[in-house]
């Protein structure tokens, strides 16, 4: 940590007047602050500053006991300020000793800073790297920038696990569409699990993006079910209402009719978590209790997961870091189901238009003489000729042969890139198998594209020997081998990979 008792003071004192503000609003009187750390004391140049920074920091370790997580978030909803939000994350990220409560109230100031950016939309801005891979995100650099002087451990490949697992419950979230289903599954209780085992890493700043991220998803998805499964139990309930001398009956233990057509939805969802986890399990209940009290209404069918989100009993168990496994946090944990770690396939054509975008945008502003080398963040991709030409040609979109050619070309030069990409990654994480697998799978996600798209270059090769265009034949020609032998050369790596991994099982 940076050694400037002048910059600790001011995020000391940042946060302090803000908890200065929640305490006297809640106490409605003045808080008594101790001599010589007043406002006006702080701004006084000739203070010693190391004796200040201190005594700050002991009088804030009082203060952090009377301003509860809950406290916390309702005033940064009032207050609205980005800027006490990083203050906020600079001071418990250098707390020497953090407890829980400093775990869930660092875990709201990084939310409420994505949620609320000083420029709008400036963690969407995400570009796409020449190879296809995601490169960092927005809210991740500001994260660095914000504790760049806070010293920080360094992230073990149980600790990315973990984050990929938290990642793909955040996408499993996403594909629910009923309440009953996110409650069922405990998708919220295993988040609360997975941000448990993340220990002392929680304070990096690649760990809060995935927090933060992973927040406002889950967030947002649990509020548009939690609302619609509320609308229509509360219309159950007016509709028996209706139907007379119902409203006094009992549904589920002491919840009447009338207790659901009252309920007010933003008071259930403002509620600490504890308590609001107790009403969400009970309006579940009550959800099941009104479906029963409607023998001519079937409930709708839930759709059909997608594919590539395997069903729980499939996945894989989560592995337990060693730095956050104690005989008490087991106990203390609620069961974990296992999250699926899968290779999302659906994204493979977005990430291959955006290899091909980024390569045309080089092809276009590169000198001529240098363009059939393209530098790759890890290799150099060579291109033939035609392959250059066909990423700067202006027909790539007419409905023609030639047009056809072209695509295919660039599609063929996509497909190698990314299995170039995807091999390396697979290599980095030999030793990992279960960080390794996702890139496996996607390498043989890749073979079944470059089979398919081989067939129909192989129809598109035929077309131009008919048609007597022989060079754009010869290039189709000579793509087409590139993309088998590289294929070959992969499915050479798989089998190598997969006997290594079953031999170690």
């Amino acid at each position: 940590m940076v050694d400037d008792p002048k910059w600790e003071l001011a995020i000391l004192g940042s946060v302090h007047s803000f908890y200065q503000k929640l305490l006297e609003e809640s106490l409605a009187d003045q808080l008594l602050v101790p001599k010589g750390l007043e406002a006006d004391a702080l701004s006084q140049p000739d203070i010693d500053l190391n004796d200040t920074v201190e005594r700050m920091r002991r009088w804030l370790r009082l203060l952090d006991l009377a301003v509860t997580t809950a406290a916390l978030r309702h005033g940064m909803a009032a207050d609205g300020d980005p800027e006490v939000a990083e203050a906020l994350l600079r001071y418990y990220a250098r707390k020497e000793n953090p407890n829980a409560a400093d775990r869930d109230k660092i875990d709201f100031a990084a939310t409420f800073l994505y949620r609320n950016p000083r420029v709008a939309g400036q963690w969407e801005t995400r570009g796409m790297a020449l190879d296809g891979v995601v490169p960092m995100s927005p809210f991740e650099i500001a994260l660095m920038e914000i504790l760049g002087d806070t010293e920080s451990v360094q992230l073990q490949e149980e600790t990315a696990l973990l984050l990929y697992e938290l990642d793909s419950l955040r996408d499993q979230a996403e594909t629910l569409a009923d309440f009953d289903e996110i409650m069922e599954l405990a998708i919220v209780q295993r988040g609360r699990r997975l941000k448990q085992l993340l220990g002392d890493h929680f304070y990096h700043p690649a760990v809060l993006n995935s927090i933060a991220t992973y927040n406002v998803t889950l967030g947002s998805r649990f509020q548009s079910l939690f609302r619609s499964a509320a609308q229509e139990i509360k219309g159950f309930a007016k509709k028996m209402q209706r139907e007379g001398n119902k409203s006094g009956k009992r549904l589920d233990g002491d919840v009447t009719v009338d207790d659901v057509a009252a309920m007010e939805e933003d008071e259930v969802l403002g509620t600490e978590y504890n308590i609001a986890q107790e009403r969400f399990q009970r309006m579940l209940q009550v959800k099941k209790a009104l479906e029963s009290q409607q023998p001519n209404v079937s409930p709708a069918p839930r759709p059909a997961r997608p594919s590539y989100i395997p069903a729980p009993s499939s996945a894989p168990s989560i592995t337990v870091p060693a730095f956050a496994r104690s005989a008490t946090s087991a106990a203390a944990a609620p069961a974990l189901r296992p999250v699926a770690l899968a290779y999302e396939s659906k994204q493979e054509e977005s990430r291959l238009q955006s290899v091909a975008d980024s390569i045309r945008a080089f092809m276009l502003a590169a000198d001529s003489t240098v363009r059939e080398v393209v530098p790759m963040r890890s290799f150099n991709l060579v291109l033939t000729r035609p392959e250059a030409e066909a990423f700067c040609a202006d027909f790539i979109g007419e409905d023609s042969l030639s047009g056809e050619t072209v695509r295919m070309l660039v599609r063929i030069v996509a497909i190698l890139t990314r299995m170039g990409t995807e091999y390396d990654e697979l290599k980095q994480r030999n030793k990992s198998p279960t960080l390794a697998k996702p890139h496996a799978d996607a390498l043989r996600y890749l073979l079944e594209m470059a089979k398919t798209s081989g067939e129909e270059a192989d129809e598109i090769f035929f077309k131009l020997e008919q048609d007597s265009l022989t060079h754009l034949a010869a290039a189709i020609l000579e793509s087409l081998d590139r993309l088998r032998g590289r294929a070959e050369f992969i499915l050479d790596v798989l089998d190598r990979w997969e006997r290594r991994e079953n031999a170690q099982a």
